[in-house]
């Protein structure tokens, strides 16, 4: 298997990507993980995960976890590529104390043949803090 990071967006011609930017309760992406990687952010010192899924119609979506919630999600699911993935943005939701509010989301996974047959690990043994 090839390494997941060799993967060269700016090489994959004539593809447009569009960024799943979720505003409405219920918004939703779903469809194949087609890559994954990581990407920095100023506001946390955690690598934030990158996913690019392909729908069912053949558009690109790219999921970006800047969200501390879908971080933890995506974390706790394993994604790897050829999986499908489902995220619905469930809006802002107030904390149990009630003195701040958080993004949050569902998110679905469910695991290739592929990755169901190896137990395949896509970051290498060395899963990213998210």
């Amino acid at each position: 298997m090839s390494n997941l990071f060799d993967f060269d967006f700016a090489k994959k011609e004539n593809t447009d990507v569009v960024s799943f930017r979720p505003e409405k309760d219920g918004e939703l992406v779903e469809g194949t993980v087609v890559a994954l990687s990581t990407t920095n952010s100023e506001y946390t010192s955690d690598l934030i995960p990158v996913i690019r899924i392909q729908t069912d119609e053949g558009v690109v979506r790219e999921v970006r976890g800047y969200h501390s919630v879908l971080r933890a999600r995506l974390q706790e699911r394993n994604v790897a590529v050829g999986d499908k993935l489902g995220v619905r943005y469930d809006g802002k939701k107030p904390t149990k104390d009630g003195k701040r509010s958080y993004h949050a989301y569902s998110v679905v996974v469910v695991k290739s043949d592929e990755t169901k047959a190896t137990n395949n690990d896509p970051w290498g043994g060395d899963t990213p803090n998210f």
